[in-house]
């Protein structure tokens, strides 16, 4: 979770998804959102939580390659 921002480590930590989450695909048991503060992706599935995040650099502002991440997705 070193790329996590304040917003995913209070999701990952309570369980409750924050205003910046957003939900981007739902199949059976599963659910996928995407964070608008650090463009992380968060898995939920049969009630867990898992962060997927984007190869590249940190959350502190830096640029991100997610196509990695993306390409894995699909």
């Amino acid at each position: 979770m070193s790329h996590a921002c304040p917003s995913c480590n209070k999701l990952l930590s309570s369980g409750r998804i924050q205003p910046p989450h957003h939900l981007i695909s739902r199949i059976t048991n599963s659910e996928l959102f995407k964070c608008d503060d650090c463009q992380a992706y968060l898995l939920r599935e049969n009630g867990d939580w898992e962060m997927l995040e984007p190869t590249g650099t940190t959350y502190a502002g830096e640029q991100r390659n997610e196509s990695r991440l993306l390409a894995q997705l699909s």
